[in-house]
């Protein structure tokens, strides 16, 4: 090839390879704008596909690009909305932009990404709050942009609103119920607590919520709560019970709540403190068991008394037998002997009728001014003689009270406790006896009425055996008694509490098994000096005059005739109230003197005084009873009886009663 052709061959191929290389950078470029539409599009499928809300923002706050949802969320068009500038276009509330301001200053300054809440405002005028994330896009260093996305938060706000709501009016539900309550969730914290709760436990409310209820409770109380709140989620049932803390008493109910699905996750908790109402019940049951204790000793005294009058009245035919045969026969008789042994065991048989009287609180016999000392020490000699095995201790106070009752009486009480405190100490031991002065403030807290004013106090203790409290609450029962068949009545004890009641007085006993035991006797105090006991009249003479005897039991009707027959008198019987009332009235100045009973049926002898008396107000009357004077007998003696006797009476009894009475008229 000629240099000619080499020249036009070379200069031909330059302009086909500039061509090559435009298209190529053309198919490039196209591939380019195709890959950046690709981008473009899927970027806005996805930035339209979004849930929440997208906009661009330039730094100046213009809208520069929204999504799909924007539109149909907010209804406005993207042709209508780009270019406005969210801080003065939008007609937003003034708190809104002004959140949306402080937002972009934030974003200025690097702190991203931003998330703050606004209010927008809708077409009609509604307000919806958004919760808005925010992240500025930068070029060279700069931000140029700005990533937006708003999430309708209504429903949120309305369940925080409720949830508020449902707080405060759980707050005021709480504080409304006068006693404790806890709202806590399964572990044990504590959720909410009322005022009431709170200061049961010695704290705040603020202190309380988010601890441990068991932080507050003693271990065992928290460990029961803890057992009680397991069961409750386990069964999902409400559970009640009592509990005691620091000796106060509780009645806890634990209530399940369940949540949507069903499980039990928070326990309500209601506790009311019924220490008060526990108290009163315990009092209250403590006066009605004294209530039934009093009913059934007042029956079984009634039954008692009514036995001892009986009884008493069968003793006085047997008593008024052995006198007139003693008033017969010579002591050295070789029945002389015999009939004092009988004479004896009915003395005996009135001594057991005088605790059944006793104890049914039928009288005080002969009351009269006492030293307790001396009563005491008189008994304690003659026990101490009995068993010499007993170291008997006495601390008497000198400066005692005197008392009012009857020596007999109060003699039997004081030997009643020493047997008692020997039958407890059946190898020896020591007996300590006290007295004092006193007065009702020692018995506070008794439960029992206590009148007030001065008191005399006894009290009898030993280091025998003791007394479990079984045997202590029914120590003062009649014929209750630890002691073998045969080895005793069961009357003591009960027969010591009636005397020391019907003298005013109180009694109380505390023992323990293996520790002995003390009695404590309280006695009305007394300023009337002890008179000198006068020396029994001895029965010398004959009497005389005409002596009505008016008794319903033939027997002692009988015997009585044939005692004042011997004693000198004339002697009318009547067996009726209503036969003594017709010869009295018939011929009221022929009797000298009345032997009236004072329990008699159809006209008892209360009676049959009134009708005489009001025949003759001058006639003298001798009261006779298997019971002793008090109650009624002690009335009847106040409406004009001139004396009174008890039966079983002997001759000498009788004669001095009877001389006593015609002397002084």
């Amino acid at each position: 090839m000629t240099e000619k052709n080499k020249r036009k061959t070379g200069s031909a191929e330059k302009p086909d390879e500039a061509h090559l290389k435009l298209e190529a950078q053309i198919r490039m470029l196209g591939r380019a704008l195709s890959a950046a539409k690709q981008r473009s599009e899927k970027y806005q499928r996805f930035f339209d596909s979004a849930a929440d809300i997208c906009v661009i923002l330039d730094p100046d706050g213009r809208i520069t690009a929204v999504n799909k949802r924007f539109e149909e969320e907010l209804e406005e068009s993207r042709q209508r909305i780009l270019g406005k500038n969210v801080f003065s276009d939008l007609n937003l509330p003034r708190d809104s932009v002004a959140a949306l301001r402080a937002g972009r200053k934030k974003l200025s300054q690097g702190r991203s990404p931003l998330s703050l809440e606004f209010v927008d405002r809708t077409r009609d005028g509604r307000l919806i709050p958004y919760e808005v994330r925010a992240v500025p896009v930068y070029l060279d260093g700069r931000i140029k942009a700005i990533h937006a996305t708003l999430r309708n938060i209504s429903d949120r706000k309305q369940s925080e609103l409720a949830l508020r709501n449902s707080e405060e009016t759980l707050r005021v539900l709480l504080n409304a119920i006068g006693n404790a309550a806890f709202l806590i969730n399964a572990t044990g914290q504590v959720l909410a607590v009322n005022e009431s709760g709170a200061r049961g436990l010695g704290k705040t409310v603020e202190r309380v919520v988010g601890r441990s209820i068991s932080d507050f409770l003693p271990p065992e109380a928290a460990e029961r709560r803890r057992r009680v709140g397991i069961e409750v989620i386990r069964t999902g049932k409400a559970a009640h019970y009592e509990d005691e803390v620091d000796g106060r008493f509780f009645e806890i109910t634990v209530y399940p709540i369940f949540d949507q699905s069903g499980e039990v996750t928070k326990l309500a908790i209601h506790a009311i403190d019924v220490t008060e109402r526990k108290q009163a019940e315990a009092q209250r049951n403590s006066l009605e068991i004294q209530l039934q204790r009093a009913q059934r000793m007042e029956a079984i005294g009634t039954l008692a008394g009514g036995i001892a009058h009986d009884f008493n009245n069968l003793m006085m035919a047997i008593q008024g037998g052995v006198s007139l045969m003693l008033q017969e026969i010579d002591p050295s008789h070789a029945h002389y002997d015999l009939l004092k042994a009988i004479e004896k065991r009915i003395q005996s048989g009135a001594d057991m009728t005088s605790k059944l009287l006793g104890y049914a609180r039928k009288g005080k016999y002969a009351v009269e001014p006492l030293n307790l000392n001396e009563v005491v020490e008189e008994t304690a000699s003659t026990f101490g003689r009995m068993r010499k095995d007993i170291t008997v201790r006495k601390e008497l106070s000198e400066q005692i009270s005197g008392i009012m009752a009857d020596k007999g009486q109060l003699e039997q009480v004081v030997l009643n406790l020493f047997v008692n405190a020997a039958d407890a100490m059946p190898s020896g031991g020591r007996l300590f006896l006290a007295t004092r002065n006193t007065d009702h403030h020692a018995l506070t807290g008794k439960p029992y009425k206590v009148e007030p004013g001065k008191y005399v106090l006894l009290s009898v203790a030993d280091n025998g055996i003791g007394m479990d409290k079984a045997v202590r609450q029914r120590i003062f029962d009649p014929f209750f008694t630890t002691k073998q068949m045969g080895r005793g009545t069961g009357l003591g004890l009960a027969s010591v509490y009636g005397i020391v009641k019907s003298h005013g007085g109180y009694i109380d006993v505390e023992s323990r098994k293996g520790f002995g035991s003390t009695f404590y006797l309280y006695f009305p105090a007394s300023e009337k000096v002890p008179s000198v006991k006068q020396e029994k009249q001895s029965p010398v003479a004959l009497l005389s005059g005409t002596v009505m005897v008016v008794d319903d039991e033939q027997d002692v009707l009988a015997v009585t005739t044939d005692l004042l027959e011997r004693m000198g008198f004339s002697v009318v019987a009547a067996s009726t109230g209503r036969a003594a009332l017709d010869l009295f009235s018939a011929d009221p100045e022929k009797f000298d003197l009345i032997m009236l009973d004072m329990i008699m049926p159809d006209m008892g002898g209360g009676t049959v005084l009134d009708g005489m008396m009001s025949v003759n107000p001058n006639a003298r009357v001798l009261l006779a009873s298997g019971y002793t004077l008090d109650g009624q007998a002690s009335e009847i003696m106040q409406r004009g009886c001139a004396g009174f006797i008890q039966k079983p009476f002997n001759y000498t009894d009788l004669y001095q009663k009877l001389a006593g009475i015609l002397a002084s008229a």
